[in-house]
């Protein structure tokens, strides 16, 4: 769905400027959940039908990139909800509105946003949990030089470290708010990627390769 007729980078300038003013923002948001289809009455995004979002008035704080999916995401303090977070996709008829707020209280809630999402693989804010995964080499025993399964987990990895090794694979441990944001990461590297722990989400990733499986089963063999 398409809820206004420019892209989410077109939000960045104006909320990149609330943030460094403390200013306080106005916006009409429809959650991924919204079935509504755009409708408006010309081709200004500021036509949208408020009826189907939900006002917002809250004060930004940080915007984050999320470059798996190529979204973007609000981060921002409400004042009755605490810590919100908006995808920018979803923002329209979008204002700046009021003084900027006392530099003390935006530093206190800056400061609250990042130690919640200080061990968040993106914006994730849930309770902490080890994830423990094993990568496979491309050529057991290979130079470093053309692994590049352990280059990209080095690269890619945040503060996880790899904790064992041998010549066939290697052991990468890294604590996260939640497993949701890093499962479409360990999914990129198919086969290379063993999860090892937590359980759950090894029998998470055990029923979406079953998933997949399925899709191909039903193809005829001589195709």
């Amino acid at each position: 769905h398409y809820y206004t007729r420019v892209l989410d980078e077109a939000h960045l300038f104006p909320l990149l400027s609330a943030i460094r003013e403390r200013r306080k923002v106005r916006f009409t948001y429809f959650t991924p959940k919204t079935a509504k289809i755009y409708a408006s009455r010309n081709t200004n995004p500021r036509y949208e039908r408020d009826r189907a979002g939900s006002r917002q008035f809250v004060l930004p704080l940080k915007l984050v990139y999320d470059h798996q999916y190529g979204r973007w995401y609000l981060l921002a303090h409400s004042a009755r909800d605490g810590l919100r977070k908006f995808r920018m996709e979803g923002i329209t008829a979008l204002e700046a509105d009021g003084p900027p707020v006392e530099e003390a209280f935006f530093a206190e809630r800056l400061a609250e946003l990042e130690e919640g999402i200080a061990r968040s693989w993106l914006i994730d804010t849930g309770p902490a949990v080890n994830v423990r995964l094993r990568f496979y080499h491309p050529v057991p025993g290979g130079a470093p030089a053309v692994n590049f399964v352990r280059d990209r987990v080095l690269l890619q990895g945040q503060w996880g470290k790899i904790v064992e090794e041998d010549e066939a694979s290697f052991v990468f441990e890294i604590e996260v708010n939640g497993t949701m944001e890093i499962r479409p990461w360990v999914r990129s590297f198919g086969s290379s990627c063993e999860v090892l722990e937590p359980p759950q989400l090894r029998e998470e990733m055990i029923e979406e390769w079953k998933e997949l499986l399925a899709y191909y089963e039903s193809v005829r063999e001589d195709l």
